[in-house]
Formats: C-alpha cells, structure tokens, sequence
C-alpha cells in the first residue's frame, strides 16, 4: 500500500469522538482514514462497441487525424452509414472513444477492454480531439452508452 489517504464524502453517518457514544449526525462532515491498503476500483461504462475495431493512423497531439487508413471523419461517416437506425440514433447523442492499450491487438481486445473517452471537441478538419496519450497503431473503436451492456 501507499502512505495514508484521507477521504471525505458529505452523507449522513453515524460517528463518535474519542469515548464518546456513536450517534447519527446529519450535518458537518465525517472522515475515514485508511492506511497500508490498496484500492481497486471497477467502473462499468455501460457501452457497446459501434463498428469494427480499427487503428489510429494518424494523431497530431491529441487530436486522432487519421482512423484505420482515412481521415478521422471519413472513417466515423463509413461506420456511421453501415449501422442500423437504433445506433445512428445512439451515435448522435452519445458517441464515445474506446482506446485499447499500447500493442494490444484490435482483434484480441474484450468489449470490457476498451479506455472509453469522450470526445471533447471535432477540429474544423474532422480531427476527433481526446487527450493527451494517444499514439498512431493504438487500437480504436467507436462506443455509444447502452444501458444493457452496463449488466
């Protein structure tokens, strides 16, 4: 474990100081500090991969210029066009990234294995703005939010 972190979430709780009785608090703040331990967290996005899996051909800092050999908004408007109305409908509202890891493989990678990002802007010439750590041959694909795939 790492040295100890402090961690506070307003709620209601029950507390005690020193030899005090514990009692329900529904005001103020209560802390729990927790030392020498690790923590694992596990967050489901509830996303289901739109298209095949591709690579990134091309990046410019943190804009993806290039998807699978064509330019960014070339390759979004073939997939877009090959799905059915369901997920058109999906892509215009909630249209995500999913980034596989470095050398992983774009057809050896899970649905559950994808870094989803958002995309945080479109640039004038159809770069999909994600971030900082993307590099040209990261495995790539197109996700929208699916309340099913969340199970």
């Amino acid at each position: 474990g790492s040295g100890g972190q402090t961690g506070f979430m307003a709620s209601m709780s029950i507390c005690s100081r020193g030899n005090d009785q514990a009692r329900l608090l529904s005001q103020g703040i209560c802390g729990l500090m927790m030392t020498e331990m690790d923590v694992h967290t596990v967050v489901c996005q509830g996303c289901l991969g739109v298209g095949p899996a591709v690579r990134v051909t091309g990046v410019s800092g943190p804009v993806v210029t290039g998807i699978g050999g064509r330019p960014s908004k070339e390759a979004l408007g073939l997939i877009y066009g090959a799905v059915n109305e369901e997920l058109r409908a999906k892509m215009q509202t909630s249209l995500l990234i999913g980034l596989g890891g470095e050398g992983m493989n774009e057809n050896q990678i899970d649905d559950g294995d994808w870094l989803i990002r958002g995309i945080l802007e479109v640039t004038p010439n159809g770069g999909f703005v994600l971030g900082a750590g993307i590099s040209e041959g990261q495995a790539l694909r197109f996700h929208v939010r699916d309340k099913d795939s969340a199970e």
